[in-house]
């Protein structure tokens, strides 16, 4: 495939030519006999954008489900009748995401059954450590048997919230597999080529569910799998394995010296490790850790909610990349600037602050927990703006070739190398509808390839 008429990040012009993984880039590439040709007619281009944390499944499940967050409801309502609103589209259960009490008070499985106590419904909380049951629910678990870390009432009873405890209710609670094609062609729209999915407990049997998903088409995107310690497959083209991801609370840390164990045998194998890391506490805590291991420079903090300036050293002495979600301050500043201390409001999600101290910087969505659109989340580095319009650490904005670069790193070593459209890199692609980016709103996608393969084409999906 040729494709004439690109503009590159510079403002250059070239054509383009797709054989499998091999690319050649020219201002004059005659057509061969025979083969197609794309006229971009002179439309923006990068390399394909890669979404360095999120979590795939639960983004795929998410878009079946209703969004009862404030920011998504039409008018102020009580969450109860926006959900009793909803039930009769929903027959068969109710699964309802972005819950936050500070927006709809707390909830149990008694305020769920005012809903409906025949219908099972499922409430998962904005930070997804949470999920709320109503009876109707709870009856479908495969299991009399409950562990001792879902909550009760003082009569014994289950309260209906299960805190942490993702694993164990996918095990029995009986649901079919979301609509994985939907959620993979909504990313290829966005320009999303490749993806790393950050769940803790991916194990081999995610591996064969993600070859499943790949072979017959249903996932079109490069996946790198992060996930348990014992996980281990051989790493092809499109699916790689990826750090073994280590999920820090700060109310239930690991002992120092074993969590330092499980970092050297992973590094022992030559596989790198990637700390889950909110709180000022728990990033600490991982840095001591490598620190005192020693660290590999595919090491990796994500999130960095909090990150003070002695950890910001630290990490650049460590030579570690970080792997934020700039997304949040638009979505959730008005929340953190009413909940967090100035000091705290200071540290919250950098940007420029690793880039100046040279420490190898990425975004992403971590959706379904934010939103999965890389432009959003480009916009929101740019400007730094809450719900309201406030302008939330304004010394951490990021210029736009710096924001759209977050997405741009390879996949093993976010924010380090930059892919580029030259011989040698994937034959990945997005082409926008504009010959430049207005950041004032989502620029529109035109086409976007993988391997050289158109995969979405906007004007079919007008």
């Amino acid at each position: 495939m040729l494709i004439k008429n690109l503009v590159d990040p510079e403002g250059r012009p070239f054509d383009l030519r797709f054989s499998q993984q091999i690319q050649e880039r020219s201002a004059s590439l005659a057509p061969r006999p025979n083969e197609p040709v794309h006229d971009a007619d002179g439309r923006y281009a990068v390399p394909g954008l890669h979404d360095h944390h999120c979590h795939f499944l639960a983004y795929a499940a998410a878009l079946a489900s209703v969004d009862c967050s404030a920011s998504a409801l039409e008018k102020p309502e009580p969450l109860i009748r926006f959900l009793s609103e909803q039930i009769s589209n929903h027959p068969n259960g109710l699964r309802a995401i972005g819950y936050h009490e500070g927006e709809h008070g707390l909830i149990d499985r008694h305020v769920l059954n005012r809903v409906s106590f025949t219908t099972p419904i499922r409430v998962q909380h904005r930070t997804g450590r949470l999920w709320i049951y109503n009876d109707a629910a709870i009856a479908q678990l495969r299991s009399n048997e409950f562990p001792d870390t879902a909550e009760r009432e003082d009569n014994g009873k289950l309260t209906g919230r299960f805190f942490h405890m993702d694993d164990w209710l996918q095990q029995h609670f009986p649901k079919p597999l979301p609509d994985i094609a939907r959620a993979s062609r909504q990313l290829a729209a966005y320009g999303i080529t490749g993806l790393t999915d950050a769940g803790p407990d991916n194990s081999a049997e995610t591996v064969t569910l993600f070859r499943a998903f790949q072979e017959d088409d249903r996932l079109l995107q490069r996946v790198t799998l992060m996930g348990r310690p014992d996980l281990d497959f051989i790493s092809t083209d499109i699916l790689t394995l990826g750090p073994c991801k280590i999920y820090l609370k700060e109310n239930a840390l690991p002992e120092f010296e074993e969590l330092c164990a499980l970092i050297a045998r992973q590094h022992q194998r030559h596989r790198a490790v990637a700390f889950h890391c909110v709180t000022a506490a728990e990033l600490h805590f991982a840095l001591a850790a490598l620190a005192e291991v020693g660290s590999l420079p595919s090491d990796r903090i994500e999130h960095a909610s909090l990150c003070d300036d002695e950890a910001l050293n630290i990490i650049r002495q460590l030579a570690i990349s970080v792997v934020s979600q700039p997304i949040f301050i638009a979505e959730r500043g008005d929340r953190y600037r009413a909940s967090l201390s100035e000091d705290d409001q200071r540290i919250l999600y950098r940007a420029r602050s690793f880039l100046d101290a040279d420490i190898p910087f990425a975004a992403s969505s971590d959706a379904p927990f934010g939103n999965a659109n890389p432009w959003l989340c480009m916009r929101a580095a740019i400007a730094r703006t809450t719900p309201s319009g406030v302008t939330l650490n304004p010394q951490e904005v990021l210029s736009p070739q710096a924001a759209l670069s977050m997405y741009l790193g390879k996949a093993e070593d976010p924010g380090r190398q930059w892919r580029s459209l030259t011989p040698g890199n994937p034959a990945d692609l997005v082409i926008l509808d504009s010959a430049a980016i207005e950041w004032d709103k989502p620029p529109r996608v035109s086409k976007t390839f993988i391997n050289g393969r158109c995969v979405y084409d906007g004007s079919l999906a007008a």
